[in-house]
């Protein structure tokens, strides 16, 4: 064999260390260590022949005969190295404790063997790590928008790399591959509650919640979250191919964004509009001669809302039109329904969010009473999302 890594071991009768300091001092021979094993005991108890553990490492290959030739050994007593931890803890029997423990002093090398053992335990620690990450990533566990809850900040500057290219591996292994994916048509006048509603199906269902921009890129964002809401989509949002993609039921393909494309691993979509799903339809496709039928087969579930009634439908295959369902009350307003709030409440609020005066209060307590503020309780409370939005929008 032909290698830069071997392992010398035999009784000192046949190897002594006259001879182990001629080999190692060889030009071949860039890094060594050896250690006398004289306290060895066997399975009954009486002592085993003393012998040398050798290990050399070389620039370069060399055939193991020549290695034999240089310490004098037969070639049989030449064995490659197949780690290096754990031949180098095997020079003290670290990692054999039913066997004697010797010291590092026992031990003669050219190097800081304990600081070599730790340096290649945090490459394999590394390497293990590494390795762990991009199976959870490959396994679709760890996501773009979840990777902070499993991947701490040191990890993803040092593995960065390594976590790019395993999510767009698993960008490619999920393209074109079937999937059960549900899409839902909210349709209702501004103000009625139909993107919390959205929000509590999702949550209902346990997914992870991408709600789009209003902007012409409404994937520019998205990051494998479980359901997206395409929040008040517009016609001039998206076109016919990239609109029927992204809503295919039965196939994961690759969706147009600004940046890159993306390929879509979410379980639900719910479209939240003001505008019937006929009009939504012939809006988006005004140039084209299709029929309506393509749009409500994927959206297969039909959410119409006011602010007194929910009515469902639900999408028959064989009629080709929804079957509409007994409505029920809309109760998303009420249960999210803005508690009004005291003058004094509200003059709470504004002197810890400006850092108002007393006497600035005062005045403004006094002038609001004069005006008959006090009787009002007026609300200044409710702006609860990120879009600055009442929760019922």
């Amino acid at each position: 064999m032909k290698l830069k890594r071997y392992e010398i071991e035999n009784q000192v009768t046949y190897l002594t260390e006259d001879q182990i300091k001629a080999g190692i001092a060889k030009p071949a021979v860039k890094k060594w260590a050896y250690v006398l094993h004289d306290r060895d005991v066997k399975e009954d108890g009486t002592p085993k022949e003393p012998h040398y553990h050798v290990l050399i490492w070389l620039n370069n290959a060399y055939d193991s005969k020549y290695v034999a030739q240089w310490f004098g050994v037969q070639e049989q007593y030449i064995e490659r190295i197949k780690s290096d931890v754990g031949a180098e803890e095997y020079l003290i029997h670290a990692n054999a404790p039913d066997k004697f423990q010797y010291s590092h002093d026992d031990v003669q090398a050219n190097f800081d063997i304990r600081k070599d053992v730790e340096t290649e335990k945090k490459k394999i620690a590394s390497s293990n790590r590494v390795s762990e990450i991009v199976n959870a990533i490959d396994r679709g566990e760890i996501r773009a928008y979840n990777v902070h809850e499993h991947i701490t900040v040191e990890e993803y500057d040092r593995f960065k790399k390594h976590i790019d290219n395993a999510f767009q591996y698993r960008q490619k292994k999920i393209k074109g591959v079937n999937r059960n994916m549900e899409c839902v048509y909210i349709v209702g006048e501004s103000g009625c509650g139909k993107t919390t509603y959205a929000k509590q199906i999702a949550s209902d269902r346990g997914f992870s919640t991408f709600v789009s921009s209003g902007t012409n890129d409404p994937l520019d964002d998205y990051e494998g979250q479980d359901c997206i809401i395409l929040d008040d989509l517009r016609p001039s949002t998206l076109g016919l191919a990239d609109l029927l993609k992204m809503l295919d039921n039965n196939t994961a393909s690759s969706v147009k964004s600004r940046y890159r494309n993306k390929v879509l691993e979410c379980k639900m979509i719910v479209i939240t509009t003001t505008l019937p799903i006929e009009s939504f339809f012939r809006q988006v496709f005004a140039e084209e001669e299709e029929s309506a039928v393509q749009l409500q087969r994927r959206c297969r579930t039909l959410i119409k809302m006011d602010r007194e009634r929910i009515t469902f439908s639900v999408w028959q295959d064989s009629e080709r039109k929804y079957l509409e369902l007994a409505p029920v009350p809309n109760a998303i307003l009420e249960r999210f329904k803005v508690p009004e709030r005291s003058l004094e409440d509200n003059l709470e609020f504004l002197q810890k969010t400006l850092g108002m005066t007393s006497d600035l209060i005062g005045d403004i307590r006094k002038h609001s009473k004069e005006l008959g503020i006090e009787d009002r309780q007026i609300s200044i409370d409710g702006f609860n999302n990120t879009q600055g939005t009442t929760p019922w929008d």
